[in-house]
């Protein structure tokens, strides 16, 4: 399921681009997800900086 997710992804986004995008969960939380389809690995978590902190990790090693 993961890997037809980011194929879905990968498709809508049309480029080799880092995607990062915010969504609401019915309690109001916000979500931060982030797809990198030159490596196909896509994060989803609701804390800001650990997302930054992954995005870091993927692009600044």
């Amino acid at each position: 399921m993961k890997k037809i997710w980011q194929r879905m992804l990968q498709v809508f986004v049309g480029s080799d681009e880092l995607r990062v995008w915010q969504t609401h969960d019915r309690f109001g939380r916000n979500w931060w997800h982030a797809f990198d389809p030159l490596s196909g690995h896509y994060n989803s978590t609701d804390d800001e900086a650990l997302m930054r902190a992954w995005i870091e990790r993927r692009y600044y090693q």
